[in-house]
């Protein structure tokens, strides 16, 4: 079975690029716009995805807000959905500042096929 992906990026290219190597590496692939809209996606369809890349800084929620809303759901699913922090901003790119937000580990931008295939190698 493949691995189900949902990109969560505000920028429209970078999340189109992003769908682009995540359809090369063979996952499925289904995106989010901002904050709000990944959590009516999960609100809907909370078995969506196998793993969330998680831009931090979006307009409305940033990821790091999302991802506790997420952690502190009542159910699992999305409660415990493997999430990936995806940023340029130098301060997340600690994995201990990630972790403690929530998230399981980070993609520093700019992504790279290969980074995405590392980061969600652990999954296998």
């Amino acid at each position: 079975m493949s691995t189900r992906v949902l990109v969560v990026e505000d920028e429209a290219i970078t999340r189109f690029m992003m769908t682009e190597m995540c359809d090369e590496l063979g996952y499925r692939c289904k995106t989010a716009a901002n904050g709000e809209q990944v959590l009516e996606v999960l609100e809907r369809d909370p078995d969506i995805a196998d793993v969330i890349l998680m831009d931090i800084h979006m307009p409305k929620l940033s990821g790091d807000d999302v991802t506790r809303r997420i952690r502190q759901a009542d159910t699992d699913p999305p409660k415990n959905v493997f999430i990936l922090a995806v940023t340029a901003d130098q301060d997340w790119h600690d994995l201990e500042r990630c972790r403690a937000a929530g998230f399981n580990g980070v993609i520093p931008k700019p992504v790279s096929l290969r980074s995405i295939e590392a980061a969600i190698q652990v999954l296998r």
